[in-house]
C-alpha cells in the first residue's frame, strides 16, 4: 500500500493541470455590479502576487490603490493585508501603517 501522499501526487500528476495562461494584465475587468470591497480586495491580492513575480512597480500602484480604498471604506481588515504585503516597500508600508492606526483611533471614539 502506498502512502497517501504518494497517491495524492500521483492523482495531481494525472490531472496534467496547466499553468493559467492569461496574464494579470489581461484578466476581466470587474463590472460595474462588484461592490467596492471586492475591488478593494482585488486591488490588494494583485498587488501581493505582483510583488511576488518582482514587479514592485504595479505592486506599488496596486496595493496603493487597495490602501486608499480600504481607508476610505473603513476595512481595518484590508488594511492589515496591505501592512503585511509592503514590507518590501517601506513608504507604503509607512502609509498603511499610519492608515490602520488613524482608523483604530477613530472606532475607539
Amino acid at each position: 500500500m502506498q502512502p497517501a501522499v504518494v497517491v495524492e501526487q500521483e492523482r495531481l500528476a494525472a490531472l496534467k493541470l496547466e499553468p493559467p495562461t492569461m496574464p494579470l494584465d489581461r484578466a476581466p475587468q470587474p463590472s460595474v455590479h462588484t461592490t467596492a470591497q471586492w475591488r478593494i480586495i482585488e486591488h490588494i491580492t494583485v498587488g501581493q502576487v505582483r510583488l511576488r513575480h518582482g514587479d514592485s512597480a504595479a505592486a506599488r500602484e496596486r496595493l496603493s490603490a487597495g490602501l486608499v480604498g480600504a481607508a476610505a471604506h473603513h476595512l481595518p481588515h484590508q488594511l492589515q493585508r496591505v501592512l503585511r504585503a509592503s514590507r518590501s516597500l517601506p513608504d507604503l508600508h509607512d502609509q498603511a501603517s499610519a492608515a490602520l492606526r488613524d482608523l483604530e483611533v477613530e472606532m475607539a471614539a
